[in-house]
């Protein structure tokens, strides 16, 4: 019986993954076919910017336009689109980048149905995972943006950090601060889940009239002092 229940739960597991994959290459190719109807660049200065600096990136491994200083924007959006933009042929570097900003925007399917099957189970959570994929807005996925990797990465660390306010062990806290770290290197505005995190332990102590979750996160908490402090 056991082994009949464990074969079960593993057939699930890979049609899961399955239906998870299908939901991720069926929006990459939709999102790459509408992107494809745009002329990139289509928004400036902004995937100028993303595209000289990811091409500078991998030509003399500085972020710089031409070799000149520019300010820090995001460090995974070059790393991601900069590769395909080296290439002799500029429009099939061009399609190449559209591709894989649509593929990671897609990606989002992935933490969204980990986290909703934890909730909801497998079914709701494919459905929110196909909801995930579907607003008009992801067409910015086919574009040199960062909004095509911040929303998978964002994503993917308020399930971080919602799986360690559940067990603030010091694996679950060093995932989300990796989590929070690689979604700050794609945009800045990453790094206000840090105050969301201060946020969601205090209420969390607040309404479990208890201060343990406090002392069992103290690892992280002080790790964010003190590079507060640093920084300022």
């Amino acid at each position: 019986m056991r082994t009949l229940r464990a074969a079960g739960e593993t057939v699930a597991r890979s049609h899961a993954a399955l239906a998870v994959g299908g939901i991720v290459l069926l929006s990459t190719a939709f999102r790459f076919g509408v992107a494809l109807a745009f002329d990139v660049p289509w928004i400036a200065p902004d995937e100028m910017i993303y595209g000289l600096v990811g091409e500078s990136l991998w030509e003399t491994g500085q972020l710089s336009v031409r070799d000149l200083s520019t300010p820090y924007y995001s460090l995974l959006t070059p790393a991601l689109v900069g590769l395909p933009l080296t290439l002799d042929d500029r429009e099939t570097g061009l399609a190449l980048a559209q591709a894989l900003q649509a593929l990671a925007m897609s990606l989002v399917a992935v933490p969204v149905y980990v986290w909703g099957k934890r909730l909801a189970g497998s079914g709701w959570a494919l459905t929110a995972a196909a909801l995930a994929v579907l607003p008009p807005a992801l067409w910015y996925g086919g574009l040199l943006m960062t909004e095509a990797l911040f929303y998978p990465a964002v994503t993917a660390a308020l399930l971080a950090l919602g799986r360690m306010l559940e067990s603030p062990t010091l694996e679950r806290q060093g995932l989300f601060l990796l989590a929070v770290s690689l979604a700050a290197a794609v945009r800045l505005q990453a790094l206000l889940l840090v105050p969301a995190l201060l946020l969601a332990a205090g209420l969390y102590a607040w309404f479990g009239r208890s201060t343990a979750i406090l002392r069992r996160l103290a690892p992280t908490l002080i790790g964010v002092g003190l590079a507060t402090v640093i920084l300022a």
